[in-house]
């Protein structure tokens, strides 16, 4: 039988930004090694009511010749579809592994050990023997977006911002959005920087590239007015980090990662700190470090359990 675990209403804070969503654990039931099918899920799920905002409510001015509009409905259903999208950046962006020093640790939980296959593997003699292959964990995300304000675990308010010509603005940079208020031009990219993205992270508990990674010019107005969100938190000491998601591009580090790691320490009571975080390509790779983990070629942490030693055989354990 297939393991699952949840845990609602997960709350991730991080330098001041927190999330909450609800995150299932899924381990398929009995597995071999190798077999990317028999590799757990941890899956956040996050529940978004989209508000619309019409004709401003009170919102400011903007700089003509935008204003705010009311949402026609092919144009809301569009921007459903679009923020969604945008959304869904997210899954499956991480594969958590168990890191090598940490495998035979007497730490681990019963849920932990639940991610284990025993199976027989050749010894160094060349006898069969039983190891323990400890399974890669998928970060999955699910987005839901629902249809009432009280089952949801974020509102956000949608603004229609149309030009002169009353069409719907496409520039994201109309109007200063952050992860309680949006507009019609977010769902757009521009630059490689979607704005949905960046901000669904917020919502998962991510700061700005610039406060995790204690960017000096960020750190050192963090205590203005704007804070976390001044112009220079999005950047970071270099192009990588400024380029990151959560910054002004659309990069990934493993640092992004935290909501899943910080989600599994809660439900196993593993430290997240003996997960390491390999990303998953964005397009399949024909050829690259063996090390990193694709769909293609997912790694396994395994030992001998009546041994002290860690049988690490990466070369023998690869599909």
């Amino acid at each position: 039988m297939a393991l699952t675990r949840r845990l609602n209403n997960f709350t991730n804070t991080q330098n001041g930004v927190s999330g909450t969503f609800d995150v299932d654990l899924n381990i398929p039931a009995g597995g071999r090694a190798g077999d990317m099918s028999s590799n757990a899920s941890l899956i956040i799920t996050l529940k978004i009511f989209l508000r619309q905002k019409n004709n401003g409510d009170g919102r400011p001015d903007l700089t003509a010749p935008f204003s705010y509009g009311t949402w026609p409905a092919d144009q809301w259903e569009t921007f459903r579809t679009r923020f969604t999208s945008g959304a869904n950046f997210w899954d499956s962006k991480f594969w958590l592994v168990l890191s090598q020093d940490k495998v035979s640790s007497a730490e681990y939980s019963t849920i932990e050990k639940e991610l284990a296959v025993l199976e027989n593997a050749p010894s160094r003699e060349t006898l069969q023997q039983k190891y323990v292959y400890r399974r890669n964990i998928r970060c999955r995300f699910n987005l839901q977006i629902v249809s009432t304000e009280g089952a949801a675990h974020k509102i956000l308010d949608c603004l229609y911002i149309v030009d002169g010509s009353n069409q719907p603005t496409t520039d994201l940079y109309i109007h200063r959005s952050d992860a309680a208020t949006i507009d019609v031009g977010d769902v757009h990219e521009r630059g490689g920087f979607n704005c949905i993205s960046h901000e669904v992270g917020h919502m998962l508990g991510l700061p700005h590239i610039g406060v995790v990674t204690e960017h000096a010019p960020c750190i050192a107005v963090l205590s203005t007015s704007d804070g976390p969100n001044s112009d220079v938190c999005y950047n970071g000491d270099n192009k990588t980090y400024t380029n990151n998601v959560m910054g002004r591009g659309s990069l990934l580090t493993y640092l992004q990662s935290l909501p899943w790691r910080k989600a599994f320490e809660t439900m196993s009571g593993v430290p997240f700190t003996h997960y390491i975080v390999h990303l998953i390509p964005y397009s399949p790779q024909s050829a690259g470090n063996p090390e990193l983990i694709t769909e293609r070629t997912p790694r396994w942490n395994y030992f001998h359990p009546s041994v002290s030693f860690v049988d690490w055989r990466p070369g023998s354990r690869w599909l």
